[in-house]
């Protein structure tokens, strides 16, 4: 019989059972690295194989529910038929989350995020551009208070004065520590 990939979520999600979950605030930190791109932009069209990131998150959890600010910061090197550019983009995020915990040590999640990006490249810059991402992840109970989170990312940026909608897959690895 097949099983589809929102019913695995709603079964995993349901079977949890909720055990003394621990409630307070909270440092997390990321790296990773994000899938081939193209950034268009009102001029022309980049390409660039891979970006790198660099995340720090400051949240509460309250039981399965988790709430946080987002700063992250992102590079990478354009390719273009005439010449190489950096662009950099730093991101600022709330971020809502929902985790299933069981019995064993391991916690799945689901995400929602909404924020601000700005973005330069080659001599152009936006700032305040509306951006939004899903998240998901599985991490790992290392202690009741530090899990170890491979994330995935999708993080959409909308219209500028300067660039096109563009998104993002990213992959990251995350450290927490609950207080």
């Amino acid at each position: 019989m097949k099983i589809n990939f929102l019913t695995t979520l709603a079964i995993l999600f349901l079977a949890t059972n909720v055990f003394a979950i621990e409630s307070g605030i909270y440092v997390e930190v990321g790296v990773g690295t994000g899938t081939k791109e193209q950034l268009k932009a009102k001029k022309n069209n980049y390409d660039y194989d891979t970006s790198y990131l660099g995340s720090l998150y400051l949240g509460y959890q309250a039981g399965v529910y988790r709430f946080e600010l987002e700063d992250s910061y992102k590079s990478a090197t354009l390719k273009d038929k005439t010449f190489d550019s950096d662009v950099t983009q730093n991101t600022q995020m709330l971020n809502i989350y929902y985790s299933g915990y069981n019995k064993s040590k391991m916690v799945t999640t689901l995400g929602l995020g909404a924020g601000i990006s700005s973005i330069e490249v080659n001599g152009l810059k936006n700032s305040n551009i509306f951006s939004y991402q899903a998240m998901f992840s599985i991490g790992y109970m290392k202690t009741k208070h530090f899990i170890i989170t491979p994330k995935y990312s999708y993080m959409r940026m909308v219209k500028s004065d300067n660039f096109d909608r563009n998104s993002d897959h990213l992959l990251s690895l995350n450290l927490r520590y609950l207080f």
